[in-house]
């Protein structure tokens, strides 16, 4: 692979890379922001999902559950499905309140109060992808014999 193809792929990752990071940055300064609080109704039941996949010789089983919610937004009742988290699940079941953070008038953008969406992989596979492409552009190419 010639070098400036290698350039050009590394390009495209690392402003790929850039650009989720950035669109979920923006979405939790957006939901710190403009978010409402309100309690979710307790759940009656939940789905639980399991998935088994084979990868490199080994069989692995992941479960997660899902539920279908409602809160109030002094309007009107929403409805959301999210999947649950294992603390989360628990405080339904003990009957504690559950809160989560939504945009007004914005769809899909409920999410568990005290939860955040995860930024930490697409910024570290961002910087490791911007440290690949300048080792590589800063790299001498060897003539081979």
């Amino acid at each position: 692979m010639s070098k400036w193809l290698k350039i050009l792929c590394l390009t495209l990752f690392t402003v790929t890379f850039f650009a989720i990071t950035l669109v979920v940055y923006i979405s939790e300064n957006d939901l710190k922001k403009f978010g409402k609080r309100a309690a979710v109704d307790p759940i009656k039941d939940f789905v639980e999902e399991t998935r088994t996949s084979t990868k490199f010789f080994s069989k692995i089983v992941s479960k997660s559950q899902w539920a279908t919610m409602t809160y109030n937004d002094g309007i009107k009742k929403v409805t959301f499905k999210r999947e649950i988290t294992g603390d989360v699940l628990n405080k339904f079941r003990n009957g504690e309140q559950v809160f989560v953070l939504y945009i007004p008038n914005d769809y899909n953008t409920e999410q568990f109060e005290g939860y955040s969406s995860e930024i930490t992989f697409p910024f570290i596979a961002f910087l490791i992808s911007c440290g690949v492409l300048i080792f590589v552009i800063k790299r001498k190419e060897v003539k081979s014999i």
